[in-house]
This record gives C-alpha cells, sequence and structure tokens, in this order.
C-alpha cells in the first residue's frame, strides 16, 4: 500500500452519512474515493501520460440527487485529466417527466429537472435507459 495516498477528487463531499469511514486512507481529509468497479482506484495510481487503450471510462448508476450530483462531479473531472475517457455514462430509469422521457430531457436540455432542477451538466455527460449501453460505454 503507498503511504499517504489521497484520492482522485477535485471537490470535499461531506461524508457524514456514510456508515463506515474504512473506506478512506485518512478519514480526516473527509472527501469521497473514486470507485471503479469493486476496487478504490487512488490519484497515485494514474499517470498524466496515460494512453488511450488505458483510459478508464466513468458510469452512474442511477439519476436521482445523488446520481445526478455525482455525474456533474466526475464529468468536469473526467474532461481535466488525460486518463479519463472524456464522455460519462448515466444510467437513467426509464420514466416521464412533463411528458418527456427523462433521457431526453437530461441528453437534450442538459439538466435533470425532476431530482436536481436549476444545475447544468457538462456536455460530456451521456444519459441512456439501457444500462447495458452505459456500462459498456
Amino acid at each position: 500500500m503507498v503511504p499517504s495516498v489521497r484520492f482522485f477528487t477535485d471537490y470535499k463531499l461531506p461524508v457524514s452519512r456514510l456508515v463506515s469511514s474504512s473506506l478512506f486512507t485518512n478519514p480526516n481529509t473527509r472527501t469521497l474515493p473514486l470507485f471503479r468497479a469493486n476496487k478504490i482506484v487512488p490519484f497515485a495510481s494514474f499517470s498524466s501520460k496515460s494512453n488511450i487503450l488505458n483510459m478508464e471510462k466513468i458510469c452512474v448508476y442511477g439519476s436521482g440527487n445523488w446520481g445526478s450530483t455525482a455525474v456533474r462531479f466526475l464529468a468536469d473531472n473526467a474532461a481535466k485529466y488525460d486518463c479519463f475517457d472524456n464522455t460519462v455514462n448515466m444510467y437513467v430509469h426509464c420514466e416521464i417527466y412533463n411528458g418527456r422521457d427523462l433521457t431526453e430531457i437530461i441528453n437534450t436540455d442538459k439538466e435533470n429537472p425532476k431530482y436536481l432542477p436549476g444545475f447544468k451538466f457538462p456536455d460530456n455527460i451521456v444519459a441512456t435507459s439501457d444500462i447495458k449501453q452505459a456500462l459498456d460505454g
């Protein structure tokens, strides 16, 4: 294990509602780690000269309040760092909002008016209601 590993995030997010602080190498930093599949990916594992074959893909499962908030931060970070694929996929459960499909609203208006009204999404977010497409990219 690498000592003093800090997690990849530019945003300090509260973790007071998390059940266990054992996910963090230093619970005093109070930042959320980035998860990839079933493991935590520390910032130290990324190279600034990452090639295109080793780019990490990001998918957010869910489009509620937490999913919509997380996808905004992750999309901003994916655009900043070359170790990530620029496109961030978001799985959205099929639902209608004001007569339109929520997936269509997110992709065209770049906003989730049902769960996070008033906050625009970055252009690199792609919403889909097909879980396989969201995970495969």
